[in-house]
């Protein structure tokens, strides 16, 4: 029978990058030790945040609040049973279709948009006025407007998640270019390069990472926004947003939470999930 230890530092290793497998022993048993404090760590706050639920939830004043293990079980019961017909996960899967839908609109626009202007002053300087008054405007201001044009739809939601998803991807990009190197630009036009050539070999290799971190920004703010834009009104009965609206409005409170807990997991694997590509990626950076 192996030990439990050695089936943990088995677990851990297999963790570990592969650009560490050439290290010392020393230095691994130092990235071993590293990894499993992070993990502790993680595993404490989770063990911290729902003790103080739970305690939240047996002191009188709070009793309109379900316990953690409450929540857990109607989380599996919506899951796999759903409720009004509806699977919990569908209702995650439609809010996520939205959140691509208005995230690949932004993304073709704001990307190409934000590259043109950070190379090009004239369109920088026509640009800047309209950014700089459309941005303080948040995305659920936006959601009057879009229901006086679109009405309750798909394009209505997908219009709010485009407002508020633009603007990280547009000025990422933007800085980007602006803070690129001119001396690369300067040595690939003194080689014969074309301006497309000098977008496309030195301005877009380096402007990648910036790209990657407007997308995860953006990405976070779509779904905040499509949570909202659901509270308001959808065309179909699908929807995380509108589901945690009705739970409340029945009282089953529970089931709200429940709700609440799968968009900030849903918002976590997304973060992580690009945090993993941009690194996958940008190996070259290492």
């Amino acid at each position: 029978m192996v030990p439990t230890g050695t089936i943990i530092e088995i677990v851990l290793f297999k963790l570990i990058p592969r650009k560490f497998t050439n290290k010392t022993e020393i230095e691994m048993n130092e990235i071993l030790l590293k990894r499993m404090k992070k993990i502790s760590i993680s595993i404490l706050s989770l063990v911290i945040f729902i003790s103080f639920w739970y305690i939240l939830s047996i002191i009188p004043y709070f009793a309109v609040i379900p316990s953690p293990f409450v929540v857990f079980e109607e989380f599996v019961f919506l899951w796999f049973t759903g409720f009004f017909d509806v699977l919990l996960w569908q209702h995650v899967l439609a809010s996520f279709f939205r959140v691509l839908l208005g995230f690949f609109y932004s993304f073709i626009i704001a990307v190409p948009l934000g590259l043109i202007a950070g190379y090009r002053k004239i369109l920088s300087d026509l640009l800047t006025p309209i950014i700089e008054l459309l941005r303080p405007i948040p995305p659920i201001a936006w959601i009057p407007f879009s229901i006086m044009v679109f009405g309750i739809s798909t394009m209505s939601h997908t219009f709010v998640i485009f407002t508020g998803a633009f603007f990280p991807l547009f000025q990422n990009t933007f800085d980007a270019v602006k803070n690129s190197k001119r001396v690369h630009r300067d040595v690939a036009l003194s080689l014969g390069a074309s301006r497309s050539q000098i977008i496309s070999t030195v301005l877009l290799p380096s402007i990648v990472p910036n790209i990657l971190t407007g997308s995860r920004t953006s990405l976070g703010i779509a779904w905040m926004c499509v949570i909202a834009a659901e509270m308001i009104g959808i065309p179909s009965n699908q929807g995380i947003g509108m589901f945690i609206l009705d739970m409340q409005s029945i009282g089953r409170y529970n089931s709200m939470i429940a709700g609440m807990l799968v968009i900030g997991i849903v918002g976590l694997i997304i973060g992580m999930g690009l945090q993993k590509l941009e690194v996958s990626i940008l190996k070259w950076r290492e």
